[in-house]
């Protein structure tokens, strides 16, 4: 799961926790099996069959020994829990830490004596993108020694606020919500040229003539043979350089990487349609998108980026075309601004590179069996990344009014791709 959608789930849930320990009672079975998502859209903490009362002086109030819990889930001391007189929350904290591990990495936690002997595997977050804050929370929740673990989930809680109040200030210089008609307009202005009001009419006659030397030349030029419509040209659009690779338009974002992103979607011709929609690993959009009618629900395969059999930008614009990996779509967050707006109408995001270059994202929504769902509301965009041991989900870029991130869903949807090429 994202970073954010983990803090958010893991406080729900801690909260529940907290609710428990001041009741005396430890879960003592903490993990993301046990923890499951109503239709109402809560999380709520089931399975109790491990659970132990304590009394307020820290003494357990049936005979029984304190269960081993899950393998991964469970620190050094349950195993061989000796009651001291105290209230051993720590155990549970540990569970909560491991639970948020399996949750950021898609992979079970290392076993606790793993961590006592070769230390706590920030490596493994810190590849994924995860903040240091984030990272850091988990790591003190997970500490092998008790004395060393966040003493209690208010502790863990208190951490992960930290890093949300810290995100939430940092995205606020990337996130810029512009549904205000009014704001929208200052936007635009600030993107459009300036000029004094009284000399608006000279300009405009000096630019159409400008203008129209330009079109003709174009025409000539195209007429004369000397463009050829198969190589690579350039062009320069809203300040930013727009090139051609395949008989379809990109922009370098200036990314780390080196990527770069069409302008529009398959099946589009400007960035602000909508354009096809396909399942996950299936190249043709079709009139109905079930499970039943799903090429690759259930099938064991790995990234389709650029494999032609599956990946619907590769099949459907050819070339070097490809539909971008799950890592590429965390850079496309990381690494670049994000301003709600719309363009011709359609909502969307603007998405600016570190080098100004620029993108649109409409909100093109999803569809499921024969209806479109959210279109206008919701972006939804696959990757080309399957969700590792499960032939069932992948990886997809979600965007709203007032967020994004990366989250993974059933194949069988019907979503937008906008491919990527080197």
């Amino acid at each position: 799961l994202s970073e954010q959608r983990t803090i958010s789930i893991i406080t729900e849930i801690g909260k529940a926790l907290e609710y428990l320990h001041s009741r005396k009672m430890l879960h003592l079975d903490i993990k993301p099996k046990n923890i499951m998502c109503g239709s109402n859209g809560m999380f709520y903490l089931i399975d109790f069959g491990l659970s132990k009362q304590f009394t307020d002086d820290g003494e357990p109030e049936s005979s029984t020994t304190i269960g081993l819990g899950t393998l991964g889930y469970a620190p050094v001391e349950q195993a061989a829990y000796r009651q001291d007189g105290t209230f051993p929350e720590t155990l549970d904290v540990y569970a909560l830490g491991a639970t948020m591990f399996k949750m950021l990495t898609g992979k079970r936690p290392p076993e606790a004596t793993f961590i006592l002997n070769d230390g706590f595997p920030k490596e493994s977050l810190v590849g994924l993108g995860v903040s240091d804050r984030t990272v850091k929370a988990v790591e003190s929740a997970m500490a092998p020694l008790r004395k060393n673990r966040s003493q209690n989930v208010k502790a863990v809680i208190g951490n992960l606020k930290e890093v949300r109040a810290r995100d939430e200030e940092d995205e606020s210089t990337v996130f810029e919500d512009t549904r205000n008609s009014r704001r929208s307009q200052e936007v635009r202005e600030q993107l459009l040229p300036q000029s004094k009001p009284r000399s608006n009419r000279k300009w405009i006659f000096w630019g159409v003539g400008v203008m129209a030397v330009i079109v003709i030349g174009i025409v000539l030029w195209v007429k004369s043979g000397a463009y050829d419509s198969s190589t690579t040209a350039n062009a320069v659009v809203d300040n930013k350089e727009v090139l051609d690779a395949n008989g379809h338009e990109y922009v370098d974002l200036g990314l780390p990487s080196g990527v770069k992103w069409a302008t529009c979607n398959v099946g589009a011709t400007n960035p602000w349609e909508y354009g096809d929609y396909f399942a996950w690993g299936e190249v043709s959009p079709k009139s109905i998108y079930t499970r039943e009618n799903c090429k690759t629900f259930g099938k064991n395969i790995g990234d389709i980026s650029g494999n032609p059999e599956y990946d619907a930008a590769r099949a459907n614009w050819g070339g070097s075309w490809r539909m971008p990996t799950q890592e590429e779509c965390h850079e496309l967050s990381r690494k670049c601004s994000w301003t709600l707006t719309e363009d011709n109408g359609i909502k969307g995001y603007k998405i600016v590179g570190p080098n100004g270059n620029s993108i649109f994202l409409p909100t093109a929504g999803d569809r499921a069996e024969e209806s479109l769902d959210y279109a206008g509301e919701d972006g939804i965009y696959w990757s080309s990344t399957p969700v590792e041991g499960n032939a069932y989900n992948a990886y997809y870029r979600f965007f709203d009014g007032s967020s994004y991130g990366i989250y993974d869903a059933t194949r069988f949807f019907g979503h937008s791709v906008r491919p990527v090429i080197n």
